[in-house]
C-alpha cells in the first residue's frame, strides 16, 4: 500500500473587517481558482489604494484582482495574463510569482517562466527571471 498526497486545495478566501469590540462590520467573499500546492502559503494579498482595498492572487501565470470597499464590489474579479518581452515566447510554466507593492499604486511582479519560442526552428527552452512593473488606475 502506499500514500498518495497530492497537495493543498486552496478553493476561496473571506476577506472580513471588524471593529474593536470583535463585531463583523462586513465580508467579502472572494472566488479562487483550483489553486493546489505541496505547501501551506498566502495565496491573497491585500493592498489599499486610498480607502479601496485591491485584493489579488496570482496562478499559473495570470494575476487575477478585484476592487472593493466595504460591502461594494468596485471592480469585477479580473484576471489577465503576465506578458513576455517576445510574442513569440510560450510561458510553460511560472514558479515563485510575487507581488510587492512598490511606490504608490506601482507593484512588481516577478518570478520565473520556463519558456519556449513559438519558432519550430528554434526548439530551445530556457528558464528565465522576469520582472514587470504595474501601475493600478
Amino acid at each position: 500500500p502506499t500514500t498518495v498526497f497530492l497537495g493543498y486545495q486552496f478553493v476561496n478566501a473571506y476577506i472580513t473587517t471588524f471593529d474593536r469590540t470583535g463585531h463583523l462590520l462586513w465580508d467579502h467573499y472572494f472566488p479562487l481558482t483550483s489553486i493546489s500546492n505541496m505547501q501551506l502559503f498566502p495565496v491573497l494579498h491585500l493592498s489599499y489604494i486610498g480607502e479601496d482595498a485591491l485584493v489579488y492572487y496570482t496562478r499559473n501565470n495570470r494575476l487575477s484582482s478585484t476592487l472593493t470597499n466595504g460591502y461594494e464590489t468596485l471592480e469585477k474579479l479580473t484576471s489577465m495574463s503576465i506578458e513576455t518581452m517576445s510574442t513569440r515566447d510560450v510561458v510553460e510554466y511560472s514558479n515563485g510569482i510575487g507581488i510587492q507593492r512598490w511606490y504608490g499604486d506601482n507593484f512588481i511582479v516577478s518570478g520565473y517562466h520556463y519558456l519556449r519560442n513559438r519558432d519550430k526552428a528554434a526548439k530551445a527552452k530556457r528558464y528565465v527571471f522576469f520582472l514587470n512593473k504595474l501601475e493600478y488606475r
